[in-house]
């Protein structure tokens, strides 16, 4: 019965999204939940289908040189929904997104492109500690949902596209909410794509010159997680991060520096568990932090590794990875949204403020 509300809901918004939107876009998906711990594999019985319907938003802006430089992609919003392939623990999920379509070059007759999107998901069976204390995977209703896809279109006329192409979904809560250990799940696709709006006409934009510079900047991110036993505290998390940055391309930026972490979640760590002791606790885990991220005008995306110099925890590499994505707010002050990681444990959710001084 879940199936069939979900599948009318898409029937109803696909022509209404025909009408209304340029471009309108139908997937369908069919993958499996990656098992990335030993401890998960009862819960996959079977194969994940998925629908997806994405309608576009799309208006160039000839003042906006990224679009120019990015090869003018799309942007729209989307949806998914999913059947995990185990309806008594797992469930099934609901995703609701906008995203960004970049073409390899946009004006052939075969369109190659990577589509990333980031949104909110619904998970209907999450983890109880009385109901259905088997999902380990997922302990929220609400979650944070990350998707990407390489996609390929063949042109069937001006207006009619067909697609194929994979890719990854990932639903996680950031240790908000335990057990997380997140659901990513790889998929094949294939759909088709309606034009039923005006064609457009790409401006013609002058490339403004752009110089080389490096800068500095200053970022204070935190937020609240839960740990192992389940107790339902929420222990505070901060991260304190200094980077040299080189913006090298407009696109473009590389960077180096320190990060302080405090967790303070460790001191009930190791309380629960005997047989691990904490010494010469002081509450920071310093480490050195490299990076690269791609800017799309006011906004960054930024992927960062960081390797701990003193850890009281044992970790892989002692290492992490932190992504983030940042907004200016006013000149050289950035809003910033990410999420810290180990592998694919996700540690944190974090917010915070980026600010940025140039170094002559």
């Amino acid at each position: 019965m879940k199936k069939l509300s979900y599948l009318i809901l898409f029937s109803f918004l696909f022509p209404v999204s025909l009408t209304y939107a340029q471009k309108s876009e139908l997937f369908f998906h069919y993958g499996f939940i990656f098992p990335h711990r030993k401890g998960v594999n009862h819960l996959i019985k079977r194969h994940v289908p998925a629908m997806e319907f994405n309608w576009f938003l799309q208006k160039y802006d000839e003042n906006k040189q990224w679009y120019y430089q990015y090869n003018y992609p799309e942007k729209g919003i989307g949806m998914m929904w999913f059947d995990f392939g185990n309806p008594q623990q797992l469930g099934y999920g609901l995703s609701v997104y906008p995203f960004w379509n970049f073409y390899f070059s946009p004006n052939s007759a075969t369109l190659l492109s990577f589509k990333s999107a980031a949104g909110i998901g619904w998970v209907t069976k999450p983890f109880r500690e009385e109901t259905n204390y088997k999902n380990i995977l997922i302990g929220s209703y609400l979650n944070a949902f990350i998707h990407f896809a390489l996609n390929c279109r063949l042109r069937l006329s001006d207006r009619i596209f067909v697609s194929t192409g994979i890719s990854f979904s990932h639903f996680s809560n950031g240790a908000y909410r335990m057990p997380n250990l997140g659901m990513n799940i790889p998929a094949i696709k294939a759909g088709m794509l309606v034009n039923i709006g005006e064609k457009n006409e790409y401006p013609v934009v002058e490339e403004a010159a752009f110089k080389k510079s490096k800068y500095f900047n200053l970022m204070i991110n935190g937020g609240v997680k839960e740990i192992y036993p389940l107790s339902r505290r929420k222990f505070p998390v901060m991260s304190l991060n200094v980077n040299y940055n080189w913006n090298y391309t407009p696109k473009s930026i590389v960077s180096a520096g320190l990060d302080l972490y405090h967790n303070s979640s460790y001191k009930t760590i190791f309380e629960n568990d005997s047989t691990m002791e904490l010494k010469n606790y002081i509450g920071i885990e310093p480490s050195v932090v490299l990076g690269f991220g791609k800017i799309f005008g006011k906004t960054q995306f930024q992927f960062q590794t960081g390797f701990y110099l003193y850890t009281y925890l044992p970790r892989f590499m002692n290492m992490y990875q932190r992504i983030s994505i940042r907004r200016e707010i006013i000149p050289a002050l950035f809003f910033d949204l990410s999420l810290k990681s180990h592998l694919f444990v996700a540690d944190y959710i974090g917010f915070g403020i980026v600010y940025n001084w140039k170094h002559e």
